[in-house]
């Protein structure tokens, strides 16, 4: 059983709720912006006689998107910080932009996959990667003690904010040369989901420049409609295009496009895992896969480690969301991470999971398999027989501290014989405890996935149960 801990403002990936419900407010958002410009004033950036500190901003398509960003930059800057405003840019594109520009920190205003009335506020240090739990403790502690008050050192003026295409000018650039030798696409037809969100302005531009055919959907967004049966999360309309316009793929990506869903010439979902294994093929081919190690999660589908296991690759299991996926692999070196929700990390390529540069990274696997299609490359990636089951809870309490949750977990497991996992776990970013069961037997994992559900149901709420095929 694997259970993932609780924070108070900040889960798995930033803070994120309801837009305009406490705590994802603009006064939430503007105690934020001064932390962060306090935070950064503690560490020596932008200290007295030296420039400011700089915070880039970027969002996706959301109709809060524009109060919270404003909300955020005049935190910063009226505690003495510089904002650059990015505008509609993927979450990956912010992790680039700060080392890129030399920024203090990185802001992404986005609740990703969640639905539209959704938000949320991602951070990401000067290294372009998000804060450790230990930062964002003390963001929270300042924040507390900022509250309403403007910081600003020495009586110094309050920051500029300034808004500029540059932003989304240099990510482009660097999307475009980011495969090196086999990067262009010529020719190639592929299907691309924007899901209404944060590629929406970029993604077409890059596969265009590389010679491709981009087939566009859902890259309209209106502040409704992001991820709205679209994108990452919904597929189908993606792998129906892939088959009606005999394109070679397609690719779905979610809100801030940090993950992306595949679709086969036949139409076939390919999801994290066989990208995974795909990737770490191609990677020891070439012998840069050294250690011989993939990190994946905890939900990461048992088929995946018998494929990694074949080639001689271990697989390594990490808590649930790409922070802790990084950790790890910045633990043992490992060259290549993810998870099944199609966010994977590949180091050499990007600081940050980045679903366009995932696409580049399979198209490019393709290519080099001499025109292959995706769908024999990924075809001895077995999956073992797996539920998800979404369980909406009205609180969190940690489940060993429920003995009823826990004697049928344990339950559970006997039941499997040993040749299944059970990983019961609450969401970091929504009111949800996951419940996910695998193992050689379907019907038992089904069974086993509704009778858990229901427990965990009467343990700690009484919403509706529903199987899906999302993950942080």
């Amino acid at each position: 059983m694997v259970v993932a801990g609780e924070r108070k403002l900040f889960g798995t990936d930033g803070i994120r709720g309801k837009a305009n419900v406490p705590p994802m407010t603009p006064d939430t958002a503007l105690a934020l912006g001064r932390a962060l410009a306090r935070l950064a004033r503690e560490r020596g950036d932008g200290a007295a006689g030296e420039a400011a500190p700089l915070l880039i901003i970027a969002k996706d398509g959301r109709a809060s998107g524009d109060m919270l960003e404003a909300a955020v930059a005049a935190g910063f800057a009226s505690s003495g910080g510089d904002v650059g405003l990015a505008g509609l840019l993927p979450t990956p594109a912010v992790a680039y932009l700060v080392r890129r520009f030399g920024a203090t920190m990185g802001v992404v205003v986005s609740a990703s996959h969640n639905p539209a009335d959704d938000n949320g506020l991602k951070v990401f240090g000067a290294s372009g990667t998000k804060l450790s739990d230990e930062d964002e403790a003390r963001v929270e502690e300042l924040m507390a003690q900022t509250g309403g008050a403007t910081i600003v050192e020495g009586g110094s003026a309050p920051g500029r904010i300034a808004r500029s295409d540059q932003y989304a000018a240099e990510y482009v650039a660097e999307l475009v040369t980011v495969v090196a030798g086999d990067g262009r696409l010529d020719g190639l037809r592929i299907v691309v989901d924007c899901a209404n969100g944060a590629a929406s302005e970029v993604a077409a531009e890059v596969f265009a420049r590389l010679g491709a055919t981009p087939i566009v959907l859902n890259a309209a967004p209106d502040g409704a409609n992001i991820n709205a049966a679209c994108g990452a999360l919904h597929p189908e309309q993606m792998a129906a295009t892939v088959v009606r316009e005999r394109a070679a793929l397609g690719v779905a990506f979610d809100g801030d496009a940090d993950r992306a869903i595949f679709a086969a010439a036949d139409g076939e979902i390919v999801d994290g895992d066989h990208v995974l294994a795909l990737l770490a093929g191609r990677l020891a081919a070439a012998g840069e896969l050294d250690p011989p190690i993939v990190v994946g999660t905890t939900m990461s589908n048992f088929g995946l480690e018998l494929a990694l296991k074949q080639r001689r690759i271990r697989l390594l299991r990490a808590d649930v969301g790409d922070r802790y996926v990084k950790e790890l692999m910045d633990q043992t070196g490992a060259r290549l991470g993810g998870e099944p929700s199609g966010h994977i990390l590949v180091p050499a390529l990007s600081i940050a999971g980045d679903g366009i540069v995932t696409t580049l990274a399979v198209c490019a696997a393709m290519r080099a398999a001499g025109g292959r299609s995706l769908r024999e490359l990924v075809q001895d990636v077995p999956k073992v027989p797996q539920v998800i089951r979404n369980v909406a809870v009205a609180r969190k309490i940690a489940l060993a501290e429920l003995p009823e949750v826990a004697a049928e977990i344990a339950d559970a497991e006997r039941r499997l014989s040993g040749i299944g996992r059970v990983v019961v776990r609450f969401s970091g970013t929504q009111p949800l405890a996951r419940v996910m069961v695998e193992g050689a037997d379907a019907d038992l994992v089904a069974e086993i996935g509704d009778h858990l559900a229901a427990v965990v149901k009467a343990a700690l709420g009484d919403a509706t149960a529903a199987e899906t095929r999302a993950s942080e």
